[in-house]
């Protein structure tokens, strides 16, 4: 069966090559103000040969057609478009290659594929900023989550950054961000995000350049349309900065974790108060009173909690820093 389907894929696709290069090639005869030039096109069908007028004036020469089918180095933008796809998605572009080659039976180099991605990026770019704004009407829920990540990056991407260890970093920054709505919810009353209404924006922009990015995304978004606007973080610094937000849980419950151990020393204590306040804060969401009442009982004395909290913790900091302020700390509840 698998040989049969795949017998069928390999005709109907070289069938579909031959229209399509059929068709391309009707056109009129050639005058004296043009020639003909042959060109091999690339497409999701195949490869084929292609004769479009080549015009000479006097501001050079031209090729109308390439334009008109909008060819980047004979690629058709079908095939564009699964290549920038691929290049996007996997880890390298040799892996993208290989991708295009198993579910698409088409072969293009990972060179190639990065030299129609570094040539249609921009556009997409310059598309995606200055496009008009979304028409939209209201939106119930509007949310804007971002976050960052260190990528591998060549040496000479990376001269005169540090990293961790004070030796040229190996890595730079990438941050990613993505704006998405919110009308119905489910059966147990939990959010539901909209099919598709989710896009995205990415950059190795410092913070504060990231953040006009993210809202102006929201902008084109609807952002002035929205009821509520929701935006999700793991507590990061420097997310915390661009913007206030809700601590997503998953990184909640891990600096539950990261304070617990700098309350308590025994692990069966740190697991039990770390699991306590989980679950208050998943159920109702109380959990600072908890955490207040924990803490004051605590013999752990203000200068050691502080020198804890200054330790290269991540983002943890920002989520453990309330709770360094006596002030905090003497208070009964919230």
């Amino acid at each position: 069966m698998a040989q049969l389907e795949q017998s069928l894929k390999v005709a109907l696709i070289k069938d579909g090559c031959n229209i399509l290069e059929w068709l391309l090639n009707q056109k009129a005869q050639p005058d004296q103000d043009k020639a003909l030039r042959k060109k091999k096109v690339h497409s999701v069908l195949g490869s084929f040969e292609v004769e479009r007028d080549y015009y000479h004036g006097p501001q050079g020469t031209c090729v109308p057609l390439d334009e008109r089918l909008g060819l980047i180095d004979g690629y058709t933008p079908g095939l564009q478009r699964l290549m920038c796809r691929c290049g996007a998605m996997d880890s390298s572009y040799q892996e993208a290659s290989m991708s295009l080659q198993v579910y698409g039976g088409i072969h293009v180099s990972g060179r190639q594929i990065q030299r129609v991605v570094n040539k249609v990026g921009p556009d997409i770019v310059s598309f995606s900023q200055h496009r008009d704004p979304q028409k939209t009407g209201a939106i119930p829920v509007m949310y804007i989550s971002y976050d960052g990540t260190g990528v591998p990056m060549k040496s000479t991407e990376t001269q005169g950054r540090k990293g961790k260890r004070e030796e040229q970093a190996k890595t730079r920054e990438v941050k990613l961000g993505c704006v998405f709505t919110q009308h119905v919810r489910d059966e147990e009353g939990y959010p539901l995000r909209d099919t598709q209404s989710t896009t995205y924006v990415a950059s190795f922009n410092r913070a504060g350049e990231f953040g006009t990015l993210i809202r102006d995304e929201a902008r084109l978004r609807g952002l002035g349309q929205a009821e509520q606007v929701v935006v999700l973080g793991d507590g990061a610094e420097w997310i915390w900065n661009v913007a206030r937000q809700i601590l997503d849980f998953y990184h909640g419950c891990e600096h539950l974790y990261d304070l617990s151990r700098i309350l308590f020393t025994d692990a069966e204590t740190i697991k039990s108060k770390a699991e306590r306040w989980k679950k208050v804060m998943k159920e109702n969401g109380a959990w600072i009173r908890q955490l207040n009442a924990d803490f004051c009982t605590n013999h752990l004395g203000q200068k050691e909690l502080q020198k804890s909290l200054d330790a290269p913790s991540g983002c943890a900091c920002v989520f453990l820093q309330p709770f360094a302020s006596k002030a905090f700390a003497q208070k009964s509840h919230v």
